[in-house]
């Protein structure tokens, strides 16, 4: 975490007014809103005025910050070791202006919400999540998935039925479904349906929305020969649409190889996501790469984008041509479509209206530059004299605003560059995230880094339980967190490459863990049914088809992993055993090496 910059300026101006004492929200939504009766209240050290600047400091040292210049307890989450409080970051700047409306302003723009504690006259303020905003944002998730899972299962029915279609009823659907009459006339869509019917495995993960990847001999023989028939119709309808020899010649010799090994070839299903909600599926191996996407009705800059396809097949032209010739119409579907801000997720908060305001009209009495958003709405502040409270914004994003701009056009030009909301109470400019829950939800313990980071620069590399614990990262937490860091980077491709062995391993208990590592192995018949679910998996994916078919428990399969020391690192080898003997196929797993990052200036 970047280091918080030192509080300029901390000067209190206490003016008491009882009579006109303010009171400070309980919900971050709902200023003024009182849970019980004590909290009607008032607080009169709440009216004292309060000067203070901060830039992406830390929650923790925020409250003490409170603490030491005004005399009130203020604390930061539920207990110390609430990190996703304490740790968050927040931008203060603020002159003269009441201690309680600064209050409202941090739990407006967190996402937080004030708690209080205590008898009067000794209040303690304690800053904790909004349970109220959060439940919000999972009860919207939750509905999202379950219209996604609607639009699936409709998607597959959809599939059925045009598979069964005679000529004439579909030439009817020509117009809506262009992209499935498609995979009709090209004879795809009946041995893609055999295939689909034929590999429950991958049906369930298409229909569900989840990511699969196996090995393609793992797949009933029936099913293997489908979805052989389905991938070669799938590359002759390609080639259809290339006028390019060399390409014509690689694709039959593509179809040709087909015919060979199953073992070459893999098949996944590529998880959903808010922009694809219904996922695509694909065949890959040597040589080999196609698809099957299935759009979700609604868009009809997609459904542009499937007629172009069918018209590329249809008068066996390149399909890049026809998109040439569309470009235009295709762009303007897609502003028609498009939203002010770009959506990037069902969890992000819809972009506020702001209505005429003239104190937002105000025009900059000087130009505004900054190479960062902190610094960008610091001058801001100071140019219009508002105070401003932010979550945590960082990034190099040069913008300037001129002199004679608006204040509240360079806040919507800010709010769409950095997808933001930001509003006025008063005397205080509040911005935070629209994506505000996905950033939470993505954030790790800056402990838990720290330990990482320190343990892989000091032993050279990171164990099994160290790599299997990163693992167990949703996407997200691996990619902002692992993958970006200066330190951990390099332990982010192996464990990306290997997640669902070492996900395996971080299902294990601690015991279990020791069998693993021990000479006799770990019984299968130790595993819950969702451990020996991936452990077959696991297996079947070194190309041991007829695992699938056997009894593993009845047959005394056991698994273990050799532990290997080679310099730094280590090699974990995972190995199959029956009462029969060893299970061909071996599952080797090198631990990664750690590499000095370049030091501050570097152009490495």
């Amino acid at each position: 975490m970047r280091k918080a910059l030192p509080v300029v300026q901390t000067l209190i101006s206490i003016a008491v007014v009882l009579a006109f004492a303010q009171g400070v929200t309980s919900n971050a939504d709902t200023p003024g809103k009182t849970p019980n009766a004590s909290d009607t209240v008032k607080d009169p050290r709440l009216g004292q005025k309060i000067t203070y600047q901060v830039k992406l400091r830390p929650i923790a040292e925020m409250t003490d910050d409170l603490t030491k210049a005004t005399g009130i307890a203020f604390r930061a989450g539920r207990t110390s070791s609430d990190w996703r409080v304490r740790e968050d970051c927040i931008t203060i700047i603020a002159k003269d202006i009441p201690l309680s409306s600064l209050m409202n302003s941090i739990a407006r723009a967190m996402k937080f919400r004030w708690v209080r504690r205590g008898t009067a006259p000794n209040w303690t303020y304690r800053l904790v999540e909004d349970t109220d905003a959060i439940a919000r944002v999972k009860r919207r998730v939750a509905e999202q998935e379950r219209r996604h899972a609607r639009e699936r299962q409709a998607r597959w029915d959809k599939l059925i039925e045009v598979s069964g279609m005679s000529p004439q009823q579909l030439e009817k659907i020509k117009e809506d479904e262009p992209r499935l009459y498609l995979y009709a006339k090209s004879g795809t869509l009946t041995p893609l349906i055999e295939f689909l019917n034929g590999a429950p495995a991958v049906t369930e993960a298409w229909q569900a929305g989840e990511e699969l990847k196996l090995s393609a001999s793992w797949l009933p023989p029936n099913a293997q020969e489908a979805m052989k028939k389905a991938a070669r119709a799938q590359l002759l309808a390609q080639s259809r649409m290339t006028n390019d020899i060399s390409e014509q010649d690689w694709i039959t010799s593509v179809i040709t190889e087909l015919d060979g090994n199953s073992r070459e070839i893999t098949v996944c299903v590529h998880k959903s996501s808010f922009l694809s909600p219904i996922a695509g599926l694909s065949i890959s191996g040597h040589n080999l790469h196609t698809g099957f996407s299935f759009r979700a009705a609604g868009s009809r800059s997609g459904q542009m984008g499937d007629k172009a396809l069918l018209k590329a097949y249809e008068e066996k032209i390149p399909y890049i041509e026809v998109l040439r010739a569309m470009r235009e119409q295709i762009r303007a579907t897609v502003k028609q479509e498009e939203p002010k801000v770009r959506v990037t997720s069902y969890t992000q908060e819809p972009l506020l209206e702001h209505p005429a305001d003239p104190a937002m009209s105000e025009p900059l009495k000087q130009k505004v530059e900054s190479k960062v958003i902190t610094g960008l709405v610091a001058s801001l502040a100071d140019a219009g004299g508002y105070a401003v409270v932010t979550d945590d914004f960082r990034g190099i994003s040069r913008q300037s605003f001129d002199q004679g701009t608006e204040l509240g056009k360079a806040l919507d030009a800010i709010s769409t560059r950095y997808r933001c909301n930001w509003n006025r109470k008063g005397q205080v400019i509040e911005i935070w995230d629209l994506n505000w829950y996905d950033k939470r939800e993505a954030r790790l313990s800056k402990a838990w880094l720290d330990a990482l980071r320190r343990k892989f620069k000091e032993a050279g590399t990171l164990d099994i339980d160290d790599l299997a614990q990163i693992a167990s990262l949703t996407d997200a937490q691996l990619s902002k967190n692992i993958s970006r860091d200066s330190v951990l980077k390099w332990a982010a491709r192996p464990v990306w490459d290997k997640r669902d062995y070492l996900k395996l391993c971080s299902s294990l208990t601690r015991p279990q863990r020791s069998m693993l590592l021990s000479g006799p192995g770990l019984a299968y018949a130790d595993l819950s049914p969702e451990q020996q679910d991936s452990t077959l998996r696991l297996i079947c994916g070194q190309s041991v088809p007829f695992l699938q078919d056997l009894d593993m428990g009845a047959i005394g399969a056991r698994i273990t992993c050799v532990k290997e020391t080679q310099g730094k690192q280590f090699v974990y080898t995972l190995k199959a055993y029956t009462h029969l003997g060893e299970i061909p196929g071996q599952y080797r797993f090198r631990t990664p090496t750690y590499i000095e990052p370049p030091k501050a200036g570097s152009n490495d």
